[in-house]
C-alpha cells in the first residue's frame, strides 16, 4: 500500500487538504465547503480542527473529517492508486468511479 498522507494545512490563506506522498503534493481547497466564513485564526493545525471559538465548528470539523474520509475509504478501496490518481478521483459532484462514471457521495 502506498504511504500517501492527508492532512489539512493553511495555503495561501486558504484551509486545503494535502495529499502527499514523499515530495509529491497535491492540494484540495475546501473553504467552498465550510458553514459560514470560518476565521482561520481558530484553525487548530496540531489537531486539524477549528476551535470551539469559530462560530460554526461542530458543522465545520464534521465536514472536514467526512472529507478526509473519501480519501481514506479510497485508499481502502484501490490501494493500487498513486498520489496523483488519489488526489484527481474526487470531483465537486461525487466521487469518479474506476470506469469513468460518477456516483454520489
Amino acid at each position: 500500500m502506498n504511504m500517501i498522507r492527508l492532512r489539512y494545512i493553511i495555503k495561501s490563506g486558504s484551509l486545503v487538504l494535502r495529499i502527499s506522498e514523499r515530495k509529491e503534493r497535491y492540494y484540495k481547497n475546501v473553504m467552498h465547503m465550510l458553514v459560514g466564513k470560518p476565521d482561520l485564526k481558530y484553525w487548530d493545525a496540531t489537531r486539524e480542527r477549528f476551535t470551539y471559538r469559530d462560530t460554526s465548528y461542530v458543522e465545520n470539523n464534521n465536514i472536514l473529517e467526512q472529507f478526509k474520509n473519501i480519501y481514506r475509504n479510497l485508499r481502502i478501496e484501490f490501494p493500487q492508486l498513486t498520489v496523483r490518481q488519489t488526489a484527481s478521483f474526487y470531483n465537486r459532484h461525487g466521487i469518479i468511479s474506476m470506469n469513468g462514471t460518477t456516483r454520489d457521495r
